[in-house]
């Protein structure tokens, strides 16, 4: 929140929310004015006009306000974007794993499923790629979320994963002389390095 009581743009505002409940802020003290603010935001946009990375991000931040994505405004914003994610082969989005990545983990903090395809296309991206660190550290934490939750005869197959796009961070990262580049890109960088 600004100084003069003001947030910053939608997106910006629920990575803020999520960031400050991460580090220990109550929910009263975050969400007296987050939600308005979210819910401000989608209707300046309308909920089929907002870019699906958005859309996550606001879930993400209304998770983290302790309020339900499923039910936010009268509206469902999960079934929306799990709608999405469901055609993103074939939308405007292309195959950009940063994109997908931050649908996925959107999708798995808010406690919806998704499909083996769409599982199988983010790690398809993640195994392919030779995307930015960032794009990388995102696919991985949403790949780490997607394992806790799936069947046990799924965990290995994804830790192996996880494992494999972890080391290729660090060979990112030696080839940049240790330079992980900016703040989001080294607490993303951060976060999978702790994973298993």
């Amino acid at each position: 929140m600004g100084e003069n009581g003001s947030f910053p743009s939608g997106h910006a505002s629920a990575w803020a929310f999520h960031s400050l409940r991460l580090v220990g802020y109550s929910v009263p003290k975050v969400s007296k004015y987050g939600a308005e603010h979210l819910k401000q935001k989608i209707e300046e946009s309308g909920l089929t006009a907002l870019p699906r990375g958005r859309l996550a991000l606001y879930i993400l931040g209304l998770v983290s306000l302790c309020e339900d994505p499923r039910n936010f405004n009268k509206q469902n914003l999960v079934a929306v974007l799990n709608k999405d994610i469901s055609s993103y082969r074939s939308n405007s989005y292309g195959n950009h794993l940063y994109q997908l990545a931050l649908a996925h983990l959107a999708l798995c903090i808010s406690g919806e499923r998704t499909n083996k395809e769409n599982i199988d296309l983010l790690t398809y991206l993640l195994q392919q790629s030779t995307d930015s660190i960032d794009a990388l550290s995102l696919g991985t934490i949403a790949l780490d979320c997607v394992r806790r939750e799936a069947g046990a005869s799924a965990k290995e197959p994804l830790t192996k994963i996880i494992k494999s796009t972890a080391n290729k961070i660090l060979r990112l990262q030696k080839k940049k002389k240790g330079n992980l580049g900016n703040e989001v890109t080294i607490s993303l960088a951060v976060q999978v390095s702790r994973k298993p």
